[in-house]
């Protein structure tokens, strides 16, 4: 049987120096497609497969997106599609996000499926509804896609019937490019979803988080 052996007794000391965290920079890259200005990003933990994968989700469509270290530049200017093949988007659950910041941007989205999920595991319902909440028309097509379009987002009041990380982060990305108030009640609030708030709000979105589950957003 192998052993962990360790030894205390000596004073530790020394610096670490702390990686972003995934699950944040994933969504925050999603969140960029939302605005045509040039996008600056610290503390990107580039070195990840799922980062790497995204990001070549964002050139796929026509983004330039340049890395130096741990500072990942973005340009979505150039963004000339608003589709994500199967064979760049399957790999990642957060490819399904690009859907409410496509449709909020262009009108239209098509993504595939999350993570390679065959259609009927439907884990994404939330997701679903609240883009429907907002106006949109969405379909699930046969070979493992999910299309939405619509005339423009209206925001409405979203309340979701249980919790979802997911489904709370794609209502917020629609809806910051929808015309009007929307509200996102039984929300579910956590790091990674603060984190898209507040860069959201750097980019010059208006959401409040004024308590447990409830979102506020002017489009």
């Amino acid at each position: 049987m192998e052993k962990l052996i360790i030894r205390g007794g000596n004073r530790l000391e020394g610096t670490v120096t702390l990686s972003g965290a995934k699950n944040s920079a994933l969504k925050v890259l999603c969140a960029s497609i939302l605005t045509s200005e040039k996008v600056k990003i610290f503390n990107m933990p580039t070195k990840m497969e799922d980062v790497k994968v995204q990001i070549d989700m964002l050139k796929s469509i026509g983004a330039k997106v340049e890395i130096k270290g741990d500072m990942v530049f973005i340009d979505n200017s150039t963004i000339n599609r608003w589709d994500v093949s199967i064979d760049e988007g399957r790999n990642v659950r957060t490819s399904l996000l690009m859907l409410g910041s496509l449709l909020g941007r262009f009108r239209k989205a098509r993504v595939p499926l999350p993570g390679g999920c065959n259609i009927g595991e439907r884990k994404y319902d939330l997701h679903i509804y609240a883009l429907e909440r907002l106006g949109a028309k969405v379909n699930e097509t046969s070979d493992g896609y999910i299309e939405a379009d619509c005339c423009g987002l209206k925001g409405a009041e979203v309340e979701f019937p249980n919790r979802t990380i997911g489904g709370t982060e794609n209502a917020i990305l629609a809806a910051c490019l929808a015309k009007g108030k929307t509200i996102i009640k039984n929300a579910t609030i956590r790091p990674e979803v603060l984190d898209l708030v507040n860069f959201l709000n750097s980019m010059g979105a208006k959401i409040d988080v004024p308590g447990a589950g409830y979102i506020k957003i002017e489009g």
